[in-house]
């Protein structure tokens, strides 16, 4: 399903073989956002696309479409996208996801490369009272654990070489802060 634009502001110059858009504002996925792009049509190949938004309050179950394990979690935060015959390279940083009255402040880099090898290079994830139900969304094997999960986790490699650091602690229900 595409997403759907409510409102934009902004401008659109389509110059030879370049469109260049420049958004002061707008409204999709239940949120806002507001930046550019840039889009160099390559004959004979893949359009190069550059993308440099501020993203703010978006509501990423609206992406299921994309992954239908994804939470329903509100997101903001500055996002880059590069796109072209080298592939794709995602840059976010002052990441913002709520899910649940928890939240993870992110940063980093994911790419595909055209051979379809995906990686995350330099990512961090600070994790503040995430409930347990919603990490198990994402591991293949069955938690036993009730609470919410707070720390920090770093992720870099390929998905076949993922290097993992980080510590979470749990906070059980009913219990309080030490």
């Amino acid at each position: 399903e595409p997403v759907q634009v409510q409102s934009l502001v902004g401008r659109v110059a389509w110059s030879g073989d370049r469109i260049l858009i420049d958004v002061e504002t707008v409204s999709l996925l239940g949120g806002a956002a507001n930046g550019s792009a840039m889009v160099e049509l390559v004959e004979g190949s893949v359009p190069n696309l550059t993308l440099d938004a501020v993203v703010e309050s978006l509501n990423v179950a609206e992406l299921r479409w994309l992954g239908p394990r994804l939470p329903d979690a509100s997101a903001s935060g500055r996002v880059g996208v590069d796109f072209g015959s080298e592939g794709l390279r995602g840059s976010w940083s002052n990441g913002s996801l709520t899910i649940d009255s928890g939240e993870i402040e992110s940063e980093g880099t994911f790419r595909r490369f055209p051979n379809g090898e995906a990686a995350v290079q330099d990512v961090t994830l600070d994790v503040s009272a995430i409930p347990v139900t919603v990490l198990q969304e994402f591991v293949s094997m069955r938690l036993p654990l009730e609470g919410r999960v707070s720390g920090n986790v770093g992720l870099a490699g390929t998905m076949d070489s993922l290097r993992v650091t980080g510590r979470l602690d749990l906070l059980e229900p009913g219990a309080g802060p030490t």
